[in-house]
């Protein structure tokens, strides 16, 4: 890609395409391109933790998977699962206790949950857990 040359683009969520999800990616990508758009430019794709807020997101990592909605017809090899999971150990088990813990809640933000359920002792225990 030549960044010595300008290009229009267009700031836009998946979540503001017909079907709400990366379904329609493709079809996006080729109006854009017929359209004389080099960029799509996209707001962060975390799963919201208030609403439909892309700024408000449960993760920095983890995208949400309601954009990806063949995502369970994938067929997944066990073995690069496994290595992915392993590469994302710095913050995987962390955000599926946050996320666990947020169901069991019905959903209410962490500073409405019982004082030892709020993340800083989420953080501690699994910390402790990793040392001992």
């Amino acid at each position: 890609m030549n960044f010595d040359t300008h290009r229009a683009g267009l700031l836009l969520h998946p979540t503001s395409l017909p079907s709400g999800t990366l379904a329609d990616a493709d079809r996006w990508l080729d109006f854009l391109q017929a359209s004389g758009f080099g960029v799509w430019q996209m707001l962060p794709l975390g799963r919201p933790l208030a609403g439909r807020s892309p700024y408000q997101c449960a993760s920095a990592f983890a995208v949400d998977p309601a954009l990806f909605p063949d995502l369970m017809s994938v067929a997944i090899d066990t073995l690069q699962l496994r290595a992915w999971r392993a590469a994302q150990q710095h913050w995987i088990e962390d955000y599926a206790l946050f996320m666990a813990i947020k169901a069991e809640q019905h959903g209410a933000a962490w500073i409405d949950w019982p004082p030892g359920n709020r993340p800083r002792w989420i953080l501690t225990a699994v910390a402790s857990t990793r040392f001992h």
